[in-house]
């Protein structure tokens, strides 16, 4: 509300003038002087009329007030130069409306020193009010006094909270939460418009999900021209607490007026985690997406039809080639000045196709047989290094996997080498991978695990031949191995067997990836379904959950040196590995969920395991492992935000994209993810992330 505030002026005149002195000649005392009221001035010796030069108000300075409040009206009485400190004992108080009626005499409370003061209890009707005090016992009374209003009318507020609108469904791309059709996603920002007839800003509050963190210092902005205040303040809806997949925000708003009166109103802001569902129609998605450069999903579908995709990730389709069933991640190459390569193999069941493809889904090279062998389907992941052979002069980008036959080998996609025998190699091993099997790579070596024997071996490219590393021992473990990693720096080879009826057979073990040397380690919960796949935390901590045929198991972080562990009891059932992400966040997929039909998907604090969210009402089951990335721009530049992109495949044939509150992976765990990076490289040396 608007402040007036009027002081009697006319009251509040200097009194110093100096009346007629009573008589010639001189004074020594103030009794001395003919009149009452007249002082003896202690200089001048003569009388004066007026002791007093002034009365003015010390407080109330502002001139607003509430009903039911109280105001201390305080005046200080001046004195003339010369006079002795000599004050009355009271002033006359008094408060009267404004447009007229009785004085209401005010009880005084202090005297001191010419300082007075008296208390106004504020009456229930509003208007304009005078507080006036009055010196009595001069003849020449002094008063001032000051103008009050009463206002108990708190101030109008209004917000306008636009609804979220969600893209409309195209192209395979669905942006709408199945249980809320009417959320903003979590990286959104939300504008709101603020209107009051007060023009101070008003004071805004975003109250967390669920005793979710709040946020209490949101810019607001004045928006003008308007009538009163206008204002606007961006609300990131990345910034309040979400310990949930889906939830509502309150938005508080408040503002108060000079007198007091304070109004508050509030609006639901309805919250997800859902950025959009892609179903290809082409059959399940058993394997884990690869990430491009710029943030392109990459990943193939497993049927007679099956097609390999490549995504935006705002949610468009950049191409999709039919390739045939696929059952193996894809891994991205490094990006060059012809654009980045992609590296995925087929597993038709007569024969399987290697391919390389550029960016724009164009074939590069495809390797149907090397020299030596005729290809089967290829069920494991690619790796990536760089190698030379015979008459290369520098080492070229080489894609390793894995096909299975009744002559299994192990295959190099090397198209940049210089001669044609080095572009498409393989050795055969005489054994066969399972779907989703890890592969990796130190150095030139290549390294992945058996379902035959249960054994991992290392082949590599050399400059004169492709063969096995020498002086390295098969690491035998006599039960089907899936999941590799490494260690930090690449110290040692990590990975997951099926459980073995002995000490040294299956399970968990560990291996020095020089000469082979293997030995097992402790796993909690041997014998419980089958390990999969693991990954790396920091402080080389293993994280791990188990695949049962029903029900549910435990995730588990291992602490490499120490044997320890700590685990969650019916956690899910897991096929493929947890994503470490930036933030303290680990990120689960499983193939349980409410119903058959149904997985879920789950984020957990990395250091304690305690549970943050989970989804189980709305996503498919998986068989393959996420994979992770930071927020980008439309044109595919990683951003510094503090949300990243959950990519999780699923066995219904859909790809679902959420926001999560890591941006991007985990930089300091040697091993955050299947295949290390956010490319599927499985090298140690790669980077794990393009992203700040």
């Amino acid at each position: 509300m608007s402040v007036r505030v009027q002081r009697a002026l006319g009251a509040m005149v200097l009194l110093g003038v100096f009346a007629d002195c009573s008589s010639p000649g001189t004074c020594e005392q103030d009794s001395d002087c003919a009149h009452p009221g007249q002082y003896c001035h202690s200089e001048h010796k003569q009388c004066y009329a007026t002791r007093y030069s002034a009365l003015r108000v010390v407080t109330p300075e502002g001139a607003l007030a509430r009903s039911g409040g109280e105001v201390a009206f305080e005046v200080q009485l001046e004195l003339n130069p010369g006079t002795d400190a000599l004050y009355p004992p009271r002033l006359d108080f008094t408060a009267t409306r404004a447009e007229g009626g009785s004085p209401v005499a005010l009880t005084q409370r202090e005297a001191s020193n010419g300082k007075y003061s008296a208390v106004w209890t504020v009456p229930p009707e509003e208007g304009e009010y005078i507080l006036r005090a009055v010196v009595p016992e001069e003849q020449r009374s002094r008063s001032a006094e000051v103008r009050v209003t009463v206002d108990h009318t708190a101030p109008t507020l209004e917000l306008q909270v636009p609804e979220a609108q969600p893209p409309a469904a195209q192209e395979g791309f669905s942006f709408v939460d199945p249980k809320t059709d009417q959320a903003w996603r979590r990286d959104q920002v939300v504008n709101v418009r603020i209107q009051s007839d007060e023009s101070a800003p008003p004071r805004v509050v975003v109250r967390g999900h669920n005793g979710g963190e709040d946020v209490t210092d949101l810019s607001v902005t004045p928006v003008t021209p308007c009538s009163g205040g206008c204002f606007t303040v961006a609300v990131p809806m990345w910034r309040p607490g979400l310990p949930d997949f889906r939830g509502n925000f309150q938005l508080e708003v408040s503002t108060k007026d000079p007198a007091g009166n304070e109004r508050t109103v509030s609006a639901r802001l309805p919250v997800t985690r859902w950025k959009w569902a892609f179903d290809g129609k082409s059959g399940p998605i058993i394997a884990s997406p690869a990430l491009g450069e710029k943030g392109t999903i990459y990943f193939g579908t497993n049927s007679a039809t099956g097609r390999f995709f490549a995504l935006n990730p705002e949610g468009t389709k950049k191409w999709e080639a039919q390739l045939g069933p696929v059952t193996s991640s894809p891994a991205v190459g490094e990006a060059g000045s012809a654009g980045e390569r992609i590296y995925v193999g087929t597993s038709d069941s007569g024969s399987g196709v290697f391919f390389a493809l550029d960016s724009k889904g164009h074939t590069l090279a495809r390797c149907l047989e090397s020299s030596s062998v005729t290809l089967g389907p290829i069920n494991t992941a690619v790796a990536i290094t760089h190698t030379l052979f015979n008459q290369d002069t520098v080492p070229v980008e080489t894609a390793y996997t894995f096909a299975n036959t009744n002559e299994a080998a192990t295959l190099a996609l090397r198209i940049d080498s210089s001669q044609a025998e080095g572009r498409c190699m393989g050795l055969s091993s005489g054994q066969n991978t399972r779907p989703g099997a890890s592969m990796v790579v130190k150095g030139i070596w290549t390294y992945y695990g058996s379902v035959g024997r249960g054994d991992v071996d290392a082949i590599g490219v050399t400059p004169t031949a492709m063969s096995a590393k020498p002086a390295f021992a098969l690491i035998l473990r006599r039960t089907p191995v899936v999941g590799l990693a490494f260690t930090q720096g690449g110290g040692r080879l990590v990975g997951a067997s099926e459980p073995g009826s002995t000490a040294t057979s299956g399970g968990l073990f560990q291996a020095d990836p020089e000469n082979g040397g293997s030995e097992k380690l402790k796993d909690p919960f041997d014998g419980v379904g089958s390990v999969r796949q693991l990954t790396v935390g920091p402080g080389n901590t293993l994280f791990f959950g188990r695949e049962v045929s029903s029900g549910t198991a435990p995730l588990t972080a291992l602490d490499f040196a120490s044997q320890t562990h700590r685990s969650v009891m019916e956690a899910g059932s897991f096929a493929g590995a947890v994503v470490l992400g930036s933030a303290g966040t680990l990120y689960a997929a499983s193939a349980s969920g409410a119903s058959g039909e149904l997985g879920e998907v789950s984020a957990w604090a990395t250091d304690s395991l305690q549970p943050r969210w989970k989804l189980s009402d709305s996503v498919g089951r998986a068989q393959g492992s996420p994979s992770l990335d930071c927020s980008r721009t439309p044109e595919g530049t990683a951003t510094r935000t503090p949300h990243g992109v959950l990519y999780v495949p699923s066995v219904n044939g859909q790809l679902y994209a959420f926001v999560v509150d890591s941006p991007g992976l985990d930089k300091t765990a040697p091993w955050p993810k299947y295949q290390h990076d956010a490319r599927n490289t499985g090298n140690p040396d790669m980077p794990i992330t393009n992203c700040p």
